[in-house]
């Protein structure tokens, strides 16, 4: 009612100062006549899709429970041929520590994207999850970050001194990387400084890669970054677990 008082009045000002009194004749033109300022209303860009429940939950999951298998699994076997020699066994082989460590990591990176494929197809036809259009691209983020979790249990693998402590370090690492990386709940409700945190683990680049392809619809441009940063803790992960790996 402002507005439209305001807008009254307006009009009346400038009818008083074209005609010399207020009739009706004046009033028409006034009607008639084009609005002074035009106001262009239109999208800047397209409206995300903002995921909710399901659709926020079953990727978290999906990268949490990624990790743990990896590293939970890998930490352990590695330990256990360790202990029964069949890594001393490989001391007298050409094969160098490096290829011993990466055989090792591919190895349970394959095991990795299989649990990958098989979450993508289920929750598809199951339980209908919107995965986005961008399958290929969510598949090359979702192999990265296998490698970066099978280097990592291969590098918690020379850091244990037991099966308790490997499968200790693998369940603690876990929970701490899922909560912090943004698999639990929405990383956007955590304080800034908490989001930059989970730039510093991969599970953070995951949800952010996955993220940017199932919400946002985007290309490789948008992926690359995660992909780019999960690459990273790979090689990261794997230099360092090369440099500490022993036969016994």
């Amino acid at each position: 009612m402002r507005r439209a008082v305001i807008r009254t009045l307006g009009d009346f000002a400038v009818l008083a100062m074209a005609d010399s009194g207020l009739t009706d004749a004046g009033f028409g033109r006034m009607a008639a006549r084009p609005p002074a300022v035009a106001l262009d209303v239109r999208l800047a860009f397209s409206a995300p899709r903002i995921q909710t429940g399901m659709q926020q939950s079953v990727p978290g999951i999906l990268v949490m429970f990624i990790l743990m298998v990896l590293v939970t699994g890998g930490t352990e076997r590695l330990f256990v041929d360790r202990k029964e020699g069949l890594l001393r066994r490989l001391a007298s082989s050409p094969l160098t520590r490096g290829e011993i460590v990466l055989s090792r990591i591919i190895s349970r990176a394959i095991i990795g994207m299989f649990m990958a494929i098989f979450a993508l197809i289920l929750g598809s036809t199951l339980f209908h999850i919107d995965w986005g259009s961008r399958w290929l691209l969510l598949l090359l983020v979702l192999a990265v970050y296998t490698l970066a979790a099978a280097g990592l249990a291969v590098l918690l693998s020379t850091l244990a001194r037991s099966i308790g402590q490997a499968i200790g370090l693998g369940v603690v690492s876990t929970i701490l990387m899922a909560a912090l990386g943004g698999c639990w709940w929405p990383i956007e409700i955590v304080p800034r400084s908490m989001q930059m945190l989970s730039l510093c683990l991969p599970t953070g680049w995951a949800m952010q890669g996955m993220h940017r392809l199932m919400e946002l619809d985007r290309g490789l441009t948008a992926a690359l970054p995660a992909i780019g940063a999960l690459a990273g803790f790979a090689l990261a992960f794997g230099a360092l677990a090369a440099r500490r790996f022993k036969f016994e």
